[in-house]
Order: C-alpha cells, then structure tokens, then sequence
C-alpha cells in the first residue's frame, strides 16, 4: 500500500485562489454586522477552509450563529466556501 492509497482526499481552500476568496469574504462581512468580530471571523474561517475542510468551516459558521453574522451573510460565505473549494488530499 503506497501513501497516495492511504491519503483521504477532502475539499479545502483552493490556495491558488486565496486572495480571490478573501476579497469576497471580505465584501460579505463588510455588509454584515459583524464589525467588532470581522478579523476573527476572518481568520477562523481562513484557517478552518484551508487546513481542516471546508465542511468543518461550513460547521464552525453554524455554531457562530446569529449572534455574531446574520444569516444572509452566512449562507453567502457557504456559497463562497464551496466555490473556492477543491479536492486535496
């Protein structure tokens, strides 16, 4: 068994589009309410996408909830989570 056998492919960030991703992210959180916690936000789904799945950053915008992002802007960084996706192993 080689290791390409046993690394699990997973969708993350498509790094080569990062600052494609960030300039939108950014448009989003600009229209929303989420003023005081923009750089966290930011930085926690930066680095949920690019190291540990899209799905766990898609998670972590759930558990945020209300309270910090409404939830137009939440299903607008879904979108653009799963836009910017790619299968990497």
């Amino acid at each position: 068994m080689n290791n390409q056998q046993k690394t699990k492919k997973r969708r993350l960030l498509n790094l080569g589009r990062e600052r494609e991703f960030l300039f939108d992210l950014d448009e989003v959180l600009d229209a929303s309410n989420a003023d005081e916690n923009r750089g966290i936000l930011r930085a926690n789904i930066l680095k949920k996408a690019s190291q540990n799945g899209i799905d766990e950053a898609i998670a972590y915008l759930d558990e945020v909830g209300e309270d910090i992002i409404v939830k137009d802007a939440s299903s607008k960084i879904k979108r653009l989570l799963t836009r910017y996706s790619i299968m990497r192993a």
